[in-house]
């Protein structure tokens, strides 16, 4: 016969597992949108032209060709790279923290039983793990460029220790800061303003 449908009674769960597997999931999200942009994709085809060239330049003096030893490297990529990061950092807290405001939907989150933490963590978190993809990339551009050199020690315990890490403490206080002003700008535009001051 007739299919008969009985009516399932569903309890929601507001628990701290179900809180961290719905920032995790935004916080995925988040980043997908991002690294899919095409702005994102010249910002780091900007960074890793500005880091080759100063790492080239970097490593000779004259008619002196330096060592391009890691200290170097991380040296001259730390310098060059960080103005894409930040270029990132602060164009990207705009995207994130805007676009729910600018679709309206920002009301209905705020509706919903959900903390505050849940929609704003994922956007630091994003922006905080792109920004370790930069850092990851701009390591390839200094090993690479080590390569072409002929130099073959890579010691990629010290680009982690001496760069990566501490580069990636500063970053995450960069997407702290961002994601902060972009929240109480009332434009992006405001923010992104104050981002550069």
């Amino acid at each position: 016969g007739a299919a008969t449908f009985v009516p399932v009674s569903v309890t929601p769960r507001f628990d701290e597992a179900t809180l961290r597997g719905q920032a995790w999931k935004s916080t995925r999200f988040e980043m997908a949108q991002v690294m899919r942009s095409p702005a994102f994709i010249i910002l780091l085809i900007l960074g890793i032209a500005n880091t080759v060239s100063s790492v080239w330049v970097g490593t000779s003096i004259d008619d002196w060709m330096l060592l391009p030893v890691t200290r170097l490297m991380i040296q001259e990529i730390n310098n060059a790279f960080t103005i894409a990061s930040v270029l990132i950092a602060a164009y990207y807290a705009g995207e994130l923290v805007w676009r729910e405001r600018e679709r309206k939907s920002h009301e209905l989150f705020g509706a919903t039983p959900t903390p505050d933490w849940v929609f704003v963590a994922p956007k630091v978190l994003a922006i905080a793990l792109v920004l370790l993809l930069t850092l990851v990339i701009s390591v390839g551009v200094g090993i690479s460029v080590q390569a072409a050199r002929g130099y073959t020690l890579f010691e990629l315990g010290k680009y982690v220790n001496w760069y990566v890490v501490p580069t990636f403490i500063s970053f995450l206080q960069l997407a702290i800061l961002a994601v902060f002003l972009q929240s109480i700008a009332p434009h992006k535009y405001v923010g992104w303003g104050l981002m550069g001051l």
